[in-house]
């Protein structure tokens, strides 16, 4: 039962505090990741992170995706495909110059500087 009782303290919060956020018109999503973070390390330390929460977490993630992905309307995005290409470049430029620009500042080579805009790029959120 000790191996168990993680899993079905992580179960049950899940339940809880959907239901507890539903009333309060929280998002489902949120209030599962409110709900770990109350019940793990961050706040209430109930349980400890093992194999097995760690599996279960990466299979929320991917089910999380999984659910953004569902929620994507292709027709919008055909319909509104000028503005999204507008701000993907943007959001891939901006901050490749500003990384490129602060890199040569600093004198370092063009080579590198290129490398540390493309980083920069890459990491950027929207």
């Amino acid at each position: 039962m000790g191996e168990t009782l993680p899993f079905f303290i992580v179960l049950a919060a899940s339940v809880l505090v959907s239901l507890l956020m539903r009333s309060l018109h929280v998002p489902w999503v949120i209030a599962l990741i409110l709900g770990a973070v109350a019940i793990g390390l961050f706040c209430l330390h109930l349980v400890e992170t093992d194999p097995t929460l760690n599996f279960l977490g990466d299979i929320g993630l991917v089910f999380l995706l999984f659910m953004a992905g569902l929620e994507s309307s292709l027709a919008t995005m055909r319909q509104q495909k000028t503005k999204i290409f507008g701000l993907s470049l943007i959001n891939g430029l901006v901050p490749a110059l500003i990384g490129f620009g602060l890199a040569a500042a600093l004198g370092i080579e063009i080579q590198a500087a290129a490398v540390i805009g493309i980083i920069f790029m890459s990491s950027s959120v929207a």
